[in-house]
């Protein structure tokens, strides 16, 4: 699951820029306003999804944010579409992405934190992250051949897919670990 959603979003990481420089031609002063915006609403996520992880589990944040996520390609396809209202969607999808960011990376740690047991804890974040680069190295060159075959457009789209699909099954995934009910992943500090 978390393989499906990482894949998809990193798919269109290397696209943002040449959207943003060659289509939209934005200026690097507002590329800084962009990122501005997205570190504001990354350092508010923190406290947010900090608190809400603390009364609700890891798992709910999880698919939340990966819900948050998913919108940030479909915003740029919408700016591909609409170029007149294109900056104001780049900075819509700046602010979904920091809102997201903090509250995936909190939800990670502490799932794995989680269920891993002490002396397995290594070996998960070996996985994850084992995972996490092969996904990385593969899916931008995958997102750069989408761009070609289908479009600028149809490669936001498809990452948009991946992500919501990532949305669906950790959604699922969650209900059915609430289900049984795993003293692990009770809300709560860790």
């Amino acid at each position: 699951i978390f393989f499906l959603f990482g894949f998809g979003w990193l798919l269109t990481l290397p696209l943002y820029p040449i959207f943003v420089v060659d289509v939209l031609h934005i200026s690097k002063a507002t590329l800084g306003k962009v990122g501005a915006l997205f570190s504001l609403f990354w350092l508010i996520s923190y406290l947010f999804w900090g608190e809400y992880i603390d009364r609700k589990g890891p798992l709910k944040v999880r698919y939340l944010t990966i819900l948050l996520f998913s919108f940030v390609p479909f915003f740029y396809f919408l700016a591909n579409r609409f170029q007149g209202a294109g900056l104001w969607l780049i900075f819509i999808a700046a602010a979904f992405s920091g809102l997201a960011a903090g509250g995936g990376e909190l939800s990670r740690f502490n799932y794995v934190s989680r269920i891993a047991a002490t002396d397995k804890v290594q070996s998960y974040w070996g996985i994850d992250f084992t995972l996490m680069g092969i996904r990385g190295v593969i899916a931008p060159f995958i997102g750069i051949g989408l761009k070609e075959l289908w479009g600028i457009g149809g490669a936001f789209i498809a990452a948009f897919l991946l992500i919501f699909a990532g949305f669906v099954f950790m959604a699922l995934f969650a209900k059915r670990q609430a289900a049984v009910v795993s003293p692990h992943l009770k809300p709560g500090p860790v």
